[in-house]
């Protein structure tokens, strides 16, 4: 598994209550863009219509040899299983949770993507997130110190 694409922000900013992996459909020039690293996967989320998983808010800068006349989407087609699509939709629907792309990742010859059920964090939640992680290292420092006296 090779990865292209990692959201650090999903983490810092939502809490992550499930994970699901999903094909995406690409057209030849936007895999070519994504070889030469020149795409924008920042502010994108995933909703669904007409029971089909769309990718939302996906930039594909096209390489030099493409077609400039092309009309460039910024939506593109999740491939998954309806019962997916179907568990996604009732969290989304009913418990008002949002969905949104942690990774994108090479498997094998193909690119999959990561996606997320997610909650979004209070101000207040962050903050405690913080002083833990900062009790965490104090605490580590000070054990490794002493480990040597």
């Amino acid at each position: 598994m090779q990865l292209i694409y990692l959201n650090n922000k999903a983490n810092h900013k939502f809490f992550v209550f499930d994970k699901i992996e999903a094909g995406i459909s690409f057209l030849g020039w936007e895999i070519k863009s994504i070889r030469g690293k020149k795409f924008n996967l920042n502010n994108t989320y995933v909703t669904i219509k007409y029971n089909e998983a769309w990718l939302l808010g996906a930039k594909f800068i096209p390489i030099n040899t493409t077609n400039k006349l092309k009309k460039r989407k910024n939506i593109k087609k999740l491939l998954m299983k309806s019962k997916e699509i179907s568990y996604i939709k009732s969290y989304i629907k009913i418990k008002r949770y949002s969905c949104v792309p942690l990774k994108f990742y090479w498997k094998k010859h193909l690119i999959k993507c990561e996606i997320a059920l997610v909650k979004g964090k209070n101000l207040i939640d962050k903050r405690e997130i913080e002083k833990k992680r900062d009790k965490n290292k104090l605490f580590l420092t000070f054990d490794i110190n002493n480990k040597f006296d």
